[in-house]
């Protein structure tokens, strides 16, 4: 249940930075050329956004990730695995979600980014581009229910997600599929 109202989340978070302002078409759906990847950093620089640090995330789409990680794409050296880079425990992929770094910006892969289509299947943007509220954490509710001799189980919370990038301020870009 936890993991289902995580996604739930997520899936809320990339539906609002899906709509940042700013942005660039892919030449080829779910790949990123280094022109394209130098185009959205010179785009940041220009609104005073400093990709360096540490505060500027990468989400990509899990076709996207594959090709980052490729040793022969685009990224090839540049892609710093958080699997094989000895990032602390604390910060492996398992506890963070950061599947890696790239040019000094946290990278994660999320299933609520599309692959294929007009699909976004990447975002880069500043931690002030979006805002969660959570008023409630997850909560596990039981109660035994003698009627039908069993326990009932529900799992709930309660937040909301707003987009803060608005017209007049860039703090995001997003990579848009070709097809």
């Amino acid at each position: 249940m936890g993991y289902s109202l995580a996604k739930q989340v997520d899936s809320s978070i990339a539906a609002k930075l899906i709509t940042v302002n700013q942005g660039a078409t892919l030449t080829t759906d779910d790949q990123m050329t280094a022109a394209e990847f130098e185009a959205a950093l010179a785009n940041l620089g220009e609104n005073d956004i400093d990709y360096t640090s540490g505060d500027v995330y990468f989400v990509v789409n899990p076709t996207l990730y594959a090709d980052m990680i490729n040793p022969a794409g685009t990224f090839g050296a540049s892609f710093i695995r958080a699997d094989i880079a000895g990032f602390n425990a604390d910060n492996s992929p398992i506890h963070s979600g950061q599947v890696g770094q790239l040019m000094g910006m946290p990278v994660f892969m999320s299933n609520s980014l599309s692959s294929g289509g007009t699909n976004v299947s990447a975002v880069i943007f500043h931690r002030s581009a979006c805002a969660i509220a959570v008023q409630q954490a997850v909560d596990v509710v039981e109660q035994y229910d003698v009627d039908y001799l069993g326990t009932k189980v529900v799992a709930h919370t309660l937040w909301g997600v707003q987009i803060l990038d608005d017209s007049d301020n860039y703090r995001g870009y997003k990579f848009t599929n070709a097809s």
